[in-house]
């Protein structure tokens, strides 16, 4: 069996996007896993929930250059955006799923529902978790399928005893760095000590590295597979900042990012061998294009020192400080404009504090920003240029 697997979807709404690059990869696949970012929404009256962050939503008609694919495309509702538009728009989501016959996983009308693993076939199943942002399903609500690290570890044990290769397909981690955090490691290494074999992740929004661990195999981030940037309401205020945004553009070099840079992977499964291809990716002018030559030798290159960096405890640690130095005012500011005491005129900066306490990844990077205040260490970490120079394509011929 051979599933190709993604990572994040979300188009705006009216957008088109052309796939035409990846009919030979997805013709030769018996699966197509992805990760869809949004609910479907299929009636504008349907209202945003209050969060910290966007709320995103696509609408019927977003998937249908996948339209002849249905039958093999798997979608994951595992995210931090399912529940965006609250109960209503993962329920029209799941309808949307139901009515044109697509299987998914990871979401569902409450946490039993949305915790199903699906089983492809006598030997294979795959489990979509997330960590616990916004929209998680509950025992009474419509949701996302969230982290519960007992009840997944026991899942994916009892799973391994029966005789399954079990896939985990994993929504969590650091957005914009290009190493998986500390808390990640761990996590997915404990999951193919469970008993898993491969272990996916997706959200980060930039390729991460991949490693080999107690007999499978670990892909820490895809990155973007398509992924639109966010349509924003025009004010007078927003167009003012654009201006100012321009000015700057003219003065200052922009600097490329990994945003529309991701990769596939082919998984060929044959009982309990497993064998993987890369597939490199990009996305531009609405358009998916298959790395080839030179560029995929200099991805793949990309990929490597990543390994290297993951696989090296001091100089690791040297990124993941300099990365917490780096997003060190921002979580000061999200930590600290907030008191219980006010919490009814700043409700929305308490939701902003809330998700940094109960995300797992977040709470691990606040976790370490404390360690290094505590240890008169956070000025030591001054240099993030390192972290710059990771996250620019350009810097690596891409």
């Amino acid at each position: 069996m051979k599933i190709l697997i993604a990572g994040d979807f979300y188009v705006n709404e009216n957008s088109k996007f052309y796939i035409d690059e990846l009919f030979d990869e997805l013709n030769m696949s018996d699966y197509f896993l992805f990760n869809l970012e949004a609910p479907i929404r299929d009636k504008k009256s349907i209202q945003a929930i209050l969060k910290g962050g966007p709320n995103l939503y696509m609408n019927t008609s977003s998937l249908t250059p996948f339209v002849e694919y249905y039958k093999k495309i798997i979608l994951s509702g595992a995210n931090n955006h399912m529940g965006d538009f609250g109960e209503e728009g993962v329920l029209s989501t799941l309808k949307f799923f139901k009515d044109n016959n697509i299987l998914n996983i990871g979401c569902g009308e409450n946490i039993d529902d949305a915790g199903k693993p699906l089983f492809l076939d006598d030997n294979t199943v795959i489990l979509a978790i997330a960590e616990n942002e916004f929209g998680m399903a509950s025992e009474f609500k419509a949701g996302s399928n969230p982290l519960k690290i007992e009840k997944n570890l026991i899942e994916i044990m009892k799973l391994n005893k029966h005789g399954y290769t079990v896939i985990v397909y994993f929504h969590g981690g650091t957005e914009e760095f290009p190493l998986p955090n500390p808390f990640i490691k761990r996590l997915f290494r404990t999951f193919l000590d469970a008993g898993g074999k491969v272990v996916i992740g997706n959200h980060p929004h930039i390729p991460q590295g991949y490693e080999v661990y107690n007999n499978g195999y670990i892909f820490y981030s895809l990155g973007n597979f398509i992924f639109d940037k966010r349509e924003m309401k025009h004010t007078l205020k927003s167009r003012l900042k654009s201006m100012v945004r321009g000015v700057r553009k003219n003065k200052v070099e922009v600097i490329r990012d990994f945003w529309n840079i991701g990769y596939l992977v082919s998984l060929n499964l044959d009982k309990n061998q497993i064998d993987f291809e890369i597939i490199p990716v990009t996305y531009d002018k609405n358009r998916v294009t298959v790395m080839k030559g030179e560029q995929k030798k200099n991805f793949l290159g990309y990929l490597n020192k990543l390994v290297e960096i993951n696989n090296n405890k001091e100089n690791y640690l040297t990124y993941w400080n300099s990365w917490t130095k780096l997003q060190s005012n921002f979580i000061k500011r999200r930590i600290s404009d907030f008191s219980y005491f006010n919490i009814n005129s700043k409700y929305k900066n308490f939701l902003s504090f809330r998700n940094q306490i109960t995300c797992e990844s977040h709470r691990e990077l606040l976790l370490n920003l404390n360690f290094l205040i505590e240890n008169k260490e956070l000025e030591r970490c001054a240099d993030t240029s390192i972290i710059k120079l990771l996250q620019n394509p350009d810097n690596f011929n891409i």
